[in-house]
């Protein structure tokens, strides 16, 4: 057998076992999440870019549910192999080995096994990472107009994947800084600027929500040794810790393996694990986040394989021994033997027996993106998902749906037992807690907004007043005066993981009509709430009595004295 159908052999062997395994395995929250993104296609979504979307849109096309989910996942990967392949040098793939080594390699990273059949923004993210680095390698050999807009339109893919490609464009510059004496470097940038602009124009219509979450909601910023030592541990975990430590012995004992050939992948994988352990000492990264670290570190290893003996002997042990591991979890996911993971969460008939509760009424998730999406993915329905005050936005504030549910009766479901919520337990021996209500109010498209100069100064001794409006941009009336659950106005004040709710006082507007704004004075009262001074991020809350509040306003700083 010649080498290139050995190769082919292989991945034909890795493609179907991760068909397999896609269409035997359960569905995850995310990923159900993602195929409402794709029932909605956009340009852009709260925490995410287009592109996840558009792949399990394509995928439907041609299967249902999971496999329709899952199908691009497993052929871009499939593709990214054949890629990263074509990264090694031509003479060390000639060994008639090559192709098991190099499967090894790769079936032996957990990033690898898992991305190969989950479908997340991370997979599009790692093929169009490969695509654009082999634009780059041949923009950076010849730099004519036919590479010029490969690597554009590359660059444009990988950042429409998700906002992490942005590092990977920024380190092969790095990498060659003289590409930036360079026009065809700027006209290749302009090409990408030129295809992103209706994914800059959606953020700009939608006050760069993304941005704003990523940078300053998303997590906690500050220092905190656990954010460091959780960072390291897992991405360590994700790219396989034997791996991880023999690159690293083999880095202190000989560098002239990674230079020539491999220096760009060797300042890709250090740059972007350093990176992101950095971003620890400011906050809590995801293990996930640094999955891209694999496409250089499967090139390095196989490099360091035919460079030294000893060291391929260890990398063939930790293969096998991680290959076994690994396979071994992908047979417990694909037979769905109830073992405590992702995997294994609410499945169809947990949503189905919601559904049947629920029967002709609109079905009300509290404080869960999550399972709204999986409900909507499992029955076909339109569920939604509402959060109170200290939850944080999703994709379902976008979307609104207002009209779907507003005053109309509803199914409320929660994840534990509330007062005024009722229990039913399914036959699986799940428990749903839910709350049957007539007339459901909604109002989380409202928009509240402080008139003041900011920032703010409130004082503990004495009451406080501000001037805030309050803009309805839907096509129904927000009516203060309704008995059932009447609508109330507060500030939410925020410190780390700390919040204290503070009442406010104001004349009810009665009602604020469709498509109108309110302006009102508001007061309040600080001295029986006991909060300490200092600064604080405040939120305006418009609230239903009895049900729950939501942020209606962006976050504005204030000082309490």
């Amino acid at each position: 057998m010649n080498l290139k159908a050995s190769f082919n052999n292989c991945l034909l062997v890795f493609v179907t076992m991760n068909l397999l395994q896609s269409y035997f395995s359960p569905i995850l929250q995310d990923e159900a999440l993602y195929w409402n993104f794709a029932q909605h296609l956009d340009w852009g979504y709260f925490d995410h870019p287009p592109m996840v979307a558009l792949l399990v849109k394509i995928g439907g096309l041609f299967f249902s549910k999971t496999l329709g989910v899952r199908l691009m996942t497993v052929l871009l990967m499939g593709v990214l192999v054949k890629i990263i392949w074509n990264f090694i040098p031509l003479h060390q793939r000639k060994n008639k080995h090559a192709p098991l080594l190099y499967f090894g390699i790769l079936f032996s990273i957990p990033a690898c096994n898992v991305y190969s059949f989950v479908t997340t923004p991370d997979v599009p993210l790692l093929f169009f990472s490969g695509l654009y680095l082999l634009a780059f390698l041949k923009f950076t050999k010849k730099n004519n107009t036919k590479h010029l807009l490969f690597l554009g339109i590359a660059a444009a893919l990988l950042l429409y994947s998700k906002y992490h490609g942005a590092l990977v464009i920024f380190l092969t510059v790095l990498c060659h800084p003289k590409l930036l004496k360079k026009r065809s470097t700027y006209l290749a940038g302009l090409v990408a600027l030129l295809l992103l602009l209706p994914h800059l124009y959606w953020q700009y219509k939608h006050d760069f929500i993304s941005v704003q979450y990523h940078l300053f909601e998303r997590s906690k910023v500050g220092f905190e040794s656990s954010n460091v030592l959780g960072a390291f541990f897992g991405f360590v975990g994700i790219l396989n810790p034997g791996f991880v430590i023999l690159l690293a012995t083999s880095l202190r004992k000989n560098r002239r393996i990674y230079k020539k050939d491999f220096s760009l992948m060797f300042r890709l994988f250090i740059g972007y694990l350093t990176f992101f352990l950095l971003y620890s000492f400011r906050s809590r990264p995801e293990a996930h986040w640094v999955a891209f670290a694999m496409i250089p570190m499967a090139v390095l290893l196989f490099n360091l394989a035919n460079s030294n003996a000893k060291a391929r002997k260890k990398i063939q042990h930790i293969a096998l021994v991680s290959s076994l591991l690994l396979f071994s979890a992908r047979l417990l996911i694909a037979f769905q033997i109830p073992i405590a993971s992702e995997f294994q969460k609410e499945k169809n008939t947990f949503f189905e027996a919601i559904s049947k509760l629920a029967g002709d009424r609109k079905v009300v998730f509290l404080n869960s993106y999550q399972r709204a999406s999986k409900f909507n993915y499992y029955t076909n329905k339109q569920a939604v998902s509402v959060n109170t005050a200290k939850s944080r936005q999703n994709q379902f504030d976008l979307w609104a749906f207002e009209s779907e549910s507003h005053n109309k009766p509803i199914l409320l479901v929660k994840k534990k037992g509330a007062p005024l919520f009722d229990s039913i337990q399914t036959n699986t021996g799940a428990w749903i807690f839910y709350r049957e209500i007539e007339h459901f109010p909604r109002f989380n498209a409202t928009i509240g907004r402080l008139k003041n100069k900011t920032p703010l100064v409130f004082y503990r001794d004495k009451p406080g007043t501000t001037n805030i409006s309050i803009q309805n941009p839907t096509s129904f009336v927000l009516d203060f005066q309704r008995k059932d659950f009447p609508y109330t106005l507060s500030f939410l004040l925020t410190k780390n993981k700390t919040h204290y709710k503070i009442p406010l006082d104001y004349k009810n507007p009665n009602k604020i009509l469709e498509k109108t704004t309110e302006e009102l004075s508001v007061s309040w009262n600080l001295k029986k709430e006991k909060i300490p001074k200092g600064d604080y991020a405040l939120h305006l809350l418009l609230g239903s009595k009895n049900l729950y509040d939501q942020k209606i306003s962006k976050s504005v700083s204030v000082q309490i004295q």
